[in-house]
């Protein structure tokens, strides 16, 4: 078996599209055996009502401009 991992490193502070109507935002990330079949997934989700562009709120994390920021992000 092989694994790996992935950082999603800089998400958050620059989205363009509006709310989300759930309130959830999500990056999803899925793994296909040769066969094109699901073998796993695995989702990174923000919680925000807000259409803010930039600097989004997030009910989880605070400021996304700060806290979604790779350059500014602990």
């Amino acid at each position: 078996m092989s694994r790996f991992s992935v950082r999603l490193s800089d998400w958050g502070d620059f989205l363009p599209f509006g709310a989300a109507p759930s309130g959830i935002l999500a990056a999803t990330l899925t793994g296909y055996d040769a066969g094109g079949n699901t073998v796993a997934s695995d989702a990174s989700t923000i919680s925000s009502t807000s259409n803010a562009i930039s600097n989004r709120p997030s009910t989880d994390f605070g400021n996304l401009g700060i806290t979604g920021d790779a350059c500014s992000a602990a």
